[in-house]
């Protein structure tokens, strides 16, 4: 019983038209984590994303944030001192809040130990206010205070360093 010769390959899979199956092989190095960095960058910058885009709150203020941004337009921006100075700061300075009662002002030494705390009406601060002492590095921190004394939603902070 002589069978043709298209059956036999038919039963042991050797036919000649289906090509090979060879094993898969894994990336190596970073194209094996590739994809998933790529996802991590997407998640994080629809995260990002998502947080400056968010609705405003009552009288326009973001709700519970700091960043002291409303709509993208900063409110509250450190004028002097920050970053590295000539001289040991003789005032301190920032722009007016539209918001803003009034401003509690602190000031921190190079450890970040609060060494003074000043509540004002204005813009403008002299160090004496503050401390007694020269400082030649540190950081301060402004925080808006509405009409009912309560902080806004947003507070700024510098770094100043006398550069030597």
């Amino acid at each position: 019983m002589n069978e043709p010769p298209e059956s036999k390959e038919r039963l042991t899979g050797a036919d000649k038209s289906t090509p090979s199956m060879k094993p898969v092989q894994r990336p190596r190095g970073l194209a094996r984590w590739l994809p998933l960095a790529v996802s991590l960058v997407f998640v994080m910058a629809v995260a990002l994303w998502s947080g400056r885009h968010r609705p405003a709150g009552p009288r326009g203020r973001l709700p519970g944030g700091s960043e002291g941004l409303r709509g993208g337009v900063p409110t509250l921006v450190l004028l002097e001192p920050v970053g590295p100075i000539a001289e040991p700061p003789r005032q301190f300075r920032w722009t007016r809040d539209p918001d803003a009662a009034s401003y509690r002002v602190e000031l921190f030494d190079q450890d970040a130990k609060r060494i003074g705390l000043v509540t004002t009406r204005d813009t403008t601060l002299a160090i004496e206010s503050l401390t007694h002492e020269t400082i030649s590095s540190g950081q301060w921190r402004v925080v808006p205070l509405g009409a009912d004394g309560l902080e806004l939603p947003r507070h700024v902070r510098a770094v100043f360093v006398v550069a030597r």
